[in-house]
């Protein structure tokens, strides 16, 4: 019974490392993206032609909407970080009911945050949707 909680506890660093790495491929592009949208509506702002002002308004509410998800990607890093480090230390630690407890809260806050994951995935298509059609 011993190494199935040893190859639980060794699939969840697996898992957790690389999530971290696909929240740091997320949070690049994302900050590309609202780097691209930052230079683009300076670039309207400094023309001042009326016609361009509502696409700069539609720019500033796409930055927001990116800086918000940017936001949101940095948290999930920053926990996904935290179980990484939890199952790091849990990997050498003996195998007790306190253990075992730690390992079962882990998953519990590994799965609700990968659904906050899945809703942050959402509105990055989302306003991919809006700004390509």
């Amino acid at each position: 019974m011993e190494d199935i909680w040893k190859a639980l506890i060794s699939d969840m660093w697996n898992f957790h490392l690389a999530i971290m790495g696909i929240m740091v491929s997320i949070i690049t592009l994302l900050y590309a993206s609202l780097c691209g949208k930052v230079e683009e509506l300076n670039s309207i702002k400094k023309s001042e032609e009326y016609f361009l002002m509502n696409r700069a308004t539609a720019i500033s509410n796409s930055i927001e909407r990116l800086r918000k998800l940017n936001k949101q990607a940095m948290v999930g890093l920053v926990v996904f970080f935290c179980l990484f480090v939890l199952t790091t230390i849990l990997k050498y630690l003996p195998q007790g009911c306190i253990t075992k407890w730690i390992v079962v809260i882990n998953a519990i806050i590994t799965i609700v945050f990968l659904f906050l994951g899945a809703k942050t995935a959402l509105g990055i298509y989302s306003q991919y949707q809006k700004e390509t059609f």
